[in-house]
């Protein structure tokens, strides 16, 4: 589904989230250089007390992999980025680690009794919503000291464009790649100062600090989870958790591949907003400067949208819409608009007016995640907002829980249509295609249903209005029914394709008469005599089927490739 290399990024340390991202070294840069050209953190610093490590056990190594950061913000509490957390089933899996080193023979490491993430699945939202806490089985050491939290948007609005009134810190890396052979590229607390270049607080991109660019200052990997403090009435805050850099937030430098992390930008999940959920949850009080939390006006819109731009200010995010049109701004990632800096996504109408111009959409909503080596799930389960793709020609959904088909029949325009693999990745129950809105779309030419292993009603798909299907693929669906098919009303079909489809006859093809290109391959198919009447037919693939006689298609007059087993 990701595009490019840099579509999510999460920092961690040697098991980023989503992709696997950069690894190597870099000769250039000294021992001396941290978090990226920072300062090892001294004990008067914030990050001395309270920024920590995290890390997952290894059990089959009996060693610890630590690839985060955290930060102290009760007695016996950490917040992190939930990314940090994903696969983790036990607590049991999970280390903290107080001290300036992970190889530091002074540094404490404690267990865990508990975790949390805000969101279940909050992959999806990246970076939205990459906050999680962490519960220690007992109290954290003397040593450490907790930090409290800012909880006012206003307050942290005040430090944007103030130079480097940011302090970073975290046990990453000290460059994107490391010197060979380096024992302190990573794993040692540092700090730096930034920038807070933006607070933004909108629809889609939710109570989020834009750090940067401070060329050659910033996070990275390993420093997911840790810390964004600033200073106010004599006192450090926490303000923000670190989720990764964004293409869609951050400027064009950071899709610099060699140079990720000197970029200096980054993005952080402003805290405060989640504080009374941390506290209720966890049941752990949590310091603040005030008891106010930040919020921002509501902006729940009527279910009849006027316009896109109204149905991306929704602010709902539990809504399945709301889901669809994070998706869609995601998507913005294949091609970036050409003065992105950040504030194209602020503008909501502007986003509107580009995705209205798409003339195609291709989606897939289930993931392999190379890291876990699991499928990872993003599906689509509301297609309402694809409604105002009306300049859309081409169309793919596959891999997702879509029930209601109905706005699709909305976009007039399209002419290639792919549906495929509607199921629920958590239940794995099979969702039927409902099809009858394709009556609706008159000027389709391709239409795939491959793989979906039947699952639609044949009898609810409105033939007589698909007279401009020119290509139709079916395959990998076992039992269907091809006399249900109007063959003779589809006069324009040139290209069909049936294979996997459990075939042992072809005789209702006989009404297919306009049909060049067909493929039955790897069906039970042993008599081919019907296929001698379609006179049009320039290409036919039937390998893998139980045929024996060939006579009948070889001597057609217009076949001019024909694949087949029989040399086999």
């Amino acid at each position: 589904m990701l595009t490019s290399l840099f579509s999510v990024i999460g920092f961690f340390r040697a098991t980023p989230v989503l992709l696997l991202l950069l690894s190597g070294c870099s000769s250039e840069l000294t021992s001396r250089l941290s978090i990226v050209g920072g300062i090892e953190s001294p004990n008067n610093s914030p990050a001395w007390s309270s920024t920590v490590a995290i890390g997952k056990v290894i059990r089959n190594q009996d060693a610890i992999e630590w690839s985060c950061s955290g930060t102290l913000v009760s007695e016996d509490l950490i917040v992190t980025a939930a990314h940090c957390l994903y696969d983790v089933k036990s607590p049991s899996e999970l280390r903290v680690l107080f001290g300036n080193g992970t190889n530091s023979p002074e540094s404490v490491i404690s267990e865990v009794e508990s975790f949390k993430s805000f969101r279940e699945e909050g992959y999806r939202y990246f970076p939205n919503f990459d906050v999680a806490w962490i519960k220690l089985t007992g109290l954290a050491p003397n040593s450490s000291r907790p930090v409290k939290v800012l909880t006012d948007w206003e307050q942290l609005e005040s430090f944007v464009g103030v130079p480097l009134a940011v302090k970073l810190a975290g046990f990453g890396q000290a460059a994107t790649k490391c010197p060979n052979g380096s024992t302190d590229c990573t794993g040692i607390k540092r700090e730096v100062n930034s920038t807070l270049r933006n607070a933004v607080d909108t629809s889609h991109f939710i109570s989020q600090m834009v750090l940067g660019p401070t060329p050659g200052y910033g996070s990275c990997f390993g420093d997911s989870g840790g810390p964004a403090y600033v200073y106010l009435e004599n006192e450090w805050y926490l303000a923000g958790v670190l989720s990764g850099k964004s293409p869609l937030m951050n400027t064009k430098e950071v899709l610099k591949s060699g140079s990720i992390c000197e970029s200096g930008e980054s993005i952080y999940n402003f805290i405060g907003p989640y504080v009374n959920w941390i506290w209720s949850i966890s049941g752990s009080p949590i310091g603040s400067l005030s008891d106010r939390q930040a919020s921002k006006p509501s902006n729940i819109v009527d279910s009849q949208y006027m316009d896109l731009h109204e149905l991306i200010d929704e602010q709902d995010f539990r809504k399945s819409s709301w889901d669809t049109i994070a998706i869609m701004i995601q998507h913005f990632k294949k091609n970036l608009p050409a003065d992105n800096d950040g504030s194209f996504f602020l503008d909501t109408k502007r986003i509107a007016a580009s995705i209205q111009s798409w003339t195609d959409f291709a989606y897939n909503g289930i993931y392999f995640n190379p890291s876990s080596q699991k499928l990872r799930s993003y599906q689509i389960a509301d297609v309402s907002p694809l409604k105002y793709l009306k300049s859309a020609k081409s169309l793919t959904l596959v891999g997702n829980r879509i029930i209601d088909t109905t706005p699709l029949g909305e976009l007039a325009q399209l002419e290639s249509l792919t549906l495929g693999n509607n199921v629920d990745h958590d239940s794995k129950q099979r969702i039927p295609w409902r099809l009858e809105f394709l009556d609706k779309l008159t000027q389709l030419k391709s239409l795939s249903l491959a793989n979906n292993k039947l699952g639609f009603d044949q009898n609810a798909i409105p033939w007589s209005s698909l007279s401009s299907l020119e290509v139709l693929d079916l395959s990998g669906n076992v039992g269907i029914d091809l006399s249900l098919i109007p063959w003779a009303d589809l006069q324009n079909l040139r290209e069909l394709n049936l294979s996997k489809c459990g075939l042992t006859s072809v005789l209702d093809l006989l009404d297919a008469r306009s049909l060049v290109k067909l493929n039955l391959s790897q069906n039970q198919i042993s008599n081919l005599e019907p296929i001698s009447k379609l006179s049009h037919l320039e290409e036919l693939d039937i390998t893998k089927n139980p045929i024996s006689d060939f006579n009948s298609v070889t001597g057609m007059h217009n076949l001019k490739a024909i694949k087949h087993d029989q040399d086999r």
